[in-house]
């Protein structure tokens, strides 16, 4: 087959491949989490399906100067804003809720009601503390801005229905004003809308985000709290740093290329095989996608710049060495192999953004090999010119090849300098310096929660999963009564159908036991001068009911103003079954590492968000780790094998595994805290840091130029990451900086040094 064809149908498999690598990108946690902890998976499924809950909050801090009236007027404007967007209030902000709440409540009163709140209330059933209740209720029901107590005592003149509508009044002592809560400080106010789409839908997500900002109220400023602002923020974060820094990386690659290769048409088929090479590694991410059903970090996409800087090295040589007359085939074939090598072995890893970055960067610069190869000789202009920067590469080249002791010396006193550094290297387990978010988003979030406790985000959860919501209901409340947690909202109002009964017996026997309440009542009206015709449906309601009542279900609570709350810890699990989610605020990680000590395997856990981050962290730090071994065994047996010469052998691998020390030493010194994205930096070292040595090992001076441009352009390439303001990219971005800088210079010191070096003469 011709290779034009040939070429066609290699294009069109990898732009297939391609587009399935661009459609497995996902922003969830899923993409970081080790595959072979079952316990993580767990809480970081919860957490991800909390991330994805369809509430978005915004909340309106008034302007200095302004009131509550500037933030409710804002977030009320904002209302039909947003409606045609998919986002509006749900039926719990109607005026009707709270009557529909207030109906719930008393048809399931001894339901909702706490023996222990019967047992408090016995003492005032006497008929002098009857009395004394009665004429204050007559009081207040005679004030004109208190008419709704005359109603509501009529009903409930023991305010037993006081405590549930407590729990339905709004986080943190928040009062109700219609779709919106007012916060206890008289000046906040919060709007819960109900989004028809999850946060992840980013184009959908980014139109709501932009609406709101766009409002800009004059007397309020509005604060969107929650995921659908995160995950915005995080896309655009990576796609700005894409858009900044790309046209830059190609840019300064190409000029640095112009002037080491001379003409511009050697400097764009150069860059064929890497640009090719970039889609050669989403389909890759595409294959693997396909043949593991994994999906990849979006954040992974920002990969790009440096990947450009890497895979033009094949193209750089292949250019400067038809100059010279020749073709390094199988030195790069042999850099190649030791990249794909040590990356195979990250497929084995249990971190799938691990095996997505092993995946890309093995079919991408395999890709870029090949058009290197097969495609940029008849691309490259005819064999001749001189050698622009031999000015520079042949005084260094001759001064690394001169007195080889005293660059192993050198390279010593580095290396004795560096090592100390490694101690100082420490983890990052703040979960929140992994986001792209931006800093002000996470100031707003801190000030939300302390605002409204007992709102959006913080503290710990007590989860359980069971094929039925009451089996669900039960497991949560018993973790709360074994870890001597007090009740939530959820606990109250939503109680199991065992605890439901238990509350109707013990409602039973306390009426019963109170069977002279209805006389007594009928008496203290008639000393207060009350009508005790207007207490009858009371005096019906405080007496012993069936056991087998009719329970307060989920659905009993809908429409009304607890629906919302319960609805965001309460969900039915897409693959059958329920979820139960109780907050437990304040609480911290070694509260949250106790408390799963004690309920052992049972069905309800913790669930702490710094725990989790602490935890994914330190397996993708072990998972690294565990295979580092393996990833300097596999690179030294391929070079074994290729070279099949000691000296040669040991002048390729030194260099990588003395910039090890260096790199990693070098963070420390400088306090960098080290991240399982910024152990990555190992793998290139060992993976493509070694392909310099492997080029001056050849002793060839020619390709000493290509070695320095190659440094070059690779340390721009994943420089343009380092100066990223996505915090993942820009620890990737330096950590490599440093690391490919240091696998330059110590190819230069070692490598030379090793192969020309010779045993003192004996005396």
């Amino acid at each position: 087959m011709p290779k034009g064809w040939l070429l066609v149908i290699f294009g069109l498999v990898l732009a297939g491949l391609a587009t399935m690598g661009v459609l497995s990108l996902r922003q969830d946690l899923t993409g970081i989490l080790p595959q072979n902890d079952p316990l993580l998976l767990r809480e970081a499924t919860f957490f991800a399906s909390q991330g994805s809950t369809r509430v978005l909050v915004v909340e309106a801090v008034p302007k200095d100067g302004a009131d509550y009236s500037a933030a409710r007027s804002a977030l009320l404007d904002l209302i039909p804003r947003l409606a045609p967007l998919g986002a509006k209030p749900p039926a719990a902000g109607k005026p009707e809720a709270l009557a529909l709440a207030a109906e719930t409540i008393y048809a399931h009163l001894p339901e909702l009601t706490l023996p222990e709140t019967l047992a408090a209330l016995a003492p005032e059933l006497s008929p002098a503390a009857l009395t004394t209740r009665l004429i204050a209720l007559k009081e207040r029901a005679q004030r004109p801005d208190d008419l709704f107590t005359g109603s509501a005592g009529r009903r409930d003149p023991l305010a037993l229905g006081a405590k549930p509508l407590a729990e339905i009044s709004g986080p943190a002592g928040a009062t109700v004003d219609g779709p919106l809560f007012r916060n206890a400080d008289g000046r906040h106010a919060m709007l819960l809308l109900e989004v028809d789409f999850a946060p992840d839908a980013v184009t959908e997500s980014g139109l709501l985000i932009d609406s709101i900002a766009a409002a800009n109220p004059p007397h309020a400023d509005l604060v969107v709290i929650g995921p659908y602002r995160h995950y915005v923020e995080n896309t655009r974060t990576i796609w700005n740093d894409l858009i900044a820094t790309l046209p830059l990386c190609l840019a300064l690659v190409a000029i640095i290329l112009r002037s080491q290769l001379g003409t511009w048409r050697t400097v764009g088929v150069v860059h064929l095989p890497a640009l090719v090479g970039m889609v050669g590694a989403l389909a890759g991410a595409g294959a693997w996608s396909v043949i593991t059903g994994l999906t990849m970090p979006f954040a992974l996409v920002g990969f790009a710049d440096g990947f450009l800087g890497i895979a033009v090295d094949y193209g750089n040589h292949v250019a400067s060495a038809r100059r010279a007359g020749h073709r390094p085939v199988l030195p790069l074939i042999i850099t190649y192999l030791t990249t794909a090598a040590a990356f195979a072995v990250l497929l084995t890893s249990s971190v799938p953004a691990l095996q997505f970055v092993a995946a890309m960067t093995i079919t991408g610069l395999g890709t870029a090999l090949l058009m290197t190869l097969w495609v940029m000789p008849d691309l490259l202009p005819p064999p001749g010119g001189r050698d622009r920067w031999l000015a520079i590469s042949g005084p260094l080249y001759g001064w690394c090849s001169r007195h080889p002791w005293r660059r192993l010396a050198l390279a010593a006193v580095i290396t004795a300098a560096a090592a100390p550094g490694l101690a100082r290297l420490g983890f990052e387990e703040d979960i929140r310096r992994y986001d792209g978010s931006h800093p002000q988003t996470w100031r707003d979030l801190e000030a939300f929660t302390r605002r409204w406790s007992g709102g959006v985000g913080g503290g710990a959860t007590i989860v359980a999963n069971a094929p039925e919501l009451d089996a669900a209901l039960a497991a949560v409340a018993h973790a709360r009564r074994t870890l001597n947690l007090p009740s939530t909202t959820i606990e109250l109002l939503l109680p199991d159908a065992a605890e439901q009964h238990r509350r109707r017996l013990a409602w039973n026997v306390f009426w019963r036991a109170h069977d002279h309440f209805a006389a007594d009542l009928r008496t203290a009206c008639a000393v207060a001068g009350l009508r005790s015709a207007a207490f009858e449906a009371a005096i019906e309601r405080y007496s012993p009911v069936p056991e087998t009542g009719q329970p307060v279900t989920l659905d009993a609570w809908h429409d009304t103003l607890i629906a919302t709350a319960l609805n965001l810890q309460i969900t039915a699990v897409p693959e059958g079954g329920w979820q139960v989610a109780s907050p437990v605020e304040p609480a911290t990680r070694l509260d949250a590492a106790r408390w799963n000590t004690v309920l052992g395997a049972g069905p309800a856990w913790v669930a702490h968000r710094g725990d989790l981050g602490a935890r994914i962290l330190g397996d993708i730090g072990q998972d690294l780790a565990s295979r580092g071994p393996w990833v300097a065994l596999v690179v030294a047996l391929v070079i074994a094998l290729s070279l099949r010469r000691i000296r040669s052998s040991l002048a390729v691998l030194a260099p990588p595994t003395v910039a090890l020390i260096w790199t990693f030493g070098l963070l420390g010194w400088l306090g960098f805290p080290l991240t399982p994205f910024s152990l990555l930096a190992a793998a290139f070292i060992l993976g493509i840091g070694i392909d310099s040595a492997v080029f001056l090992a050849d002793g060839d001076e020619s390709a000493f130029s290509p070695v320095i441009a190659v440094w070059v352009t690779t340390v721009i390439g994943v420089g343009s990451m380092a100066l990223a303001t996505h915090p993942v990219l820009r620890m990737i971005g330096i950590s490599l900086v440093i690391g490919m800088t240091a696998a330059f210079f110590t190819s230069i010191l070692i490598t030379p040094a090793v192969m020309r070096v010779r045993r003192p003469p004996s005396t």
